[in-house]
């Protein structure tokens, strides 16, 4: 596990930004540790399905990953890396009320 996200970090450090979403390639152990990081943080993710670098921001290097979820229905998750690590993991889509955009909590 220590060993795939070692790899995977190196692969995300490693892309540049583009103004489009590129699709990245993961080997199965990465694919299933990164599902595994979504659900030591709560969120269901049985199986990764894909995984695309959306670009590099202030913040850290943004990905979408896409989850196969139950009963047919896939789940788009922002991942934000840094080189110091996983900043955070989130829902790809937010919630817009009253004209203001809520995120969920980072804790």
């Amino acid at each position: 596990m220590r060993k795939a996200f070692l790899t995977v970090m190196l692969l995300l450090l490693a892309t540049t930004a583009q103004a489009e979403e590129k699709e990245l390639w993961f080997r199965n152990v990465e694919r299933k540790g990164l599902a595994q990081m979504l659900r030591a943080r709560g969120f269901e993710c049985p199986e990764l399905q894909a995984g695309y670098q959306v670009g590099w921001r202030g913040d850290g290097n943004h990905l979408r990953l896409v989850c196969a979820g139950l009963a047919g229905k896939s789940a788009s998750f922002r991942m934000v890396a840094r080189g110091s690590g996983i900043a955070r993991m989130e829902p790809w889509e937010t919630v817009v009320l009253a004209g203001h955009e809520l995120r969920p909590s980072l804790d």
